[in-house]
C-alpha cells in the first residue's frame, strides 16, 4: 500500500537532481508563511493550509527518501551483478538525478569491462592457437632433424663401408702389383 502511495511521487523525483528536491522541499516549507504573511487575519483557512503544506511535506520527504533508496538499491544491484561477472545484466537507468547518473555510469562500466573481457578472451585465444602452431611446427622440426640425422648416420656408415672397400681394393692392387712384377 505504502509502495502504491509513495510511486507516483518517487518516480517524479527521479527527474529532479538533489538541489531541485531541496527547492521543492523548500517552497512547500515556505508556502504557509507567505500565506499568513499575505492574509494575515486568515484564521483557520490558514492553519488548514499549513497543515496540508505539513502534511505534503512529510509525504515530500517520504517520497525523497523512497526516491534514493530505490536508486541506491538498482545501484547496489549492478555493482553485484558486475562483481559477480555477470556484465551482461545492467539496466538502464531511470531519471535524472544522480541515483540514476550513477548507475548509468555502472552500466556504461560495465559496457566497457565487457569489451575488455572480450578483448582478452579472443587474444587469449590467439595466444593458444599461435602455441599450437609452435608445437606443431617443433614437432616436425624434430622429425626432420631426426630424419637427417639418420640420413647422415647411414651416411657415415655407407662412407666407413666405402673407404673399407678402398682400403681393401688398394691392398689388392698392391699384392697383383706385387705379383705381376715377381712374374
Amino acid at each position: 500500500m505504502l509502495d502504491l502511495l509513495l510511486s507516483p511521487g518517487a518516480s517524479l523525483m527521479r527527474h529532479f537532481r538533489f538541489r531541485g528536491m531541496l527547492v521543492v522541499l523548500a517552497l512547500n516549507a515556505l508556502l504557509p508563511v507567505a500565506i499568513l504573511g499575505v492574509w494575515p487575519g486568515a484564521g483557520t483557512p490558514a492553519l488548514g493550509v499549513a497543515g496540508l503544506c505539513a502534511a505534503l511535506q512529510v509525504y515530500l520527504l517520504a517520497v525523497m527518501h523512497r526516491s534514493f533508496s530505490r536508486g541506491y538499491e538498482q545501484a547496489m544491484a549492478q555493482l553485484h551483478n558486475m562483481e559477480s561477472g555477470a556484465l551482461d545484466r545492467v539496466s538502464e537507468p531511470v531519471g535524472r538525478d544522480e541515483m540514476s547518473l550513477m548507475s548509468g555510469a555502472l552500466a556504461r562500466l560495465a559496457g566497457r569491462l565487457s569489451a575488455i573481457v572480450a578483448d582478452v578472451r579472443s587474444s587469449s585465444a590467439l595466444v593458444e592457437q599461435a602455441g599450437q602452431q609452435l608445437a606443431r611446427g617443433y614437432g616436425d622440426l624434430r622429425n626432420r632433424t631426426e630424419s637427417q640425422a639418420a640420413s647422415l648416420q647411414q651416411t657415415a656408415a655407407s662412407v666407413r663401408q666405402l673407404a673399407a672397400t678402398v682400403a681393401q681394393n688398394a691392398d689388392a692392387a698392391g699384392q697383383a702389383a706385387a705379383r705381376a712384377t715377381t712374374v
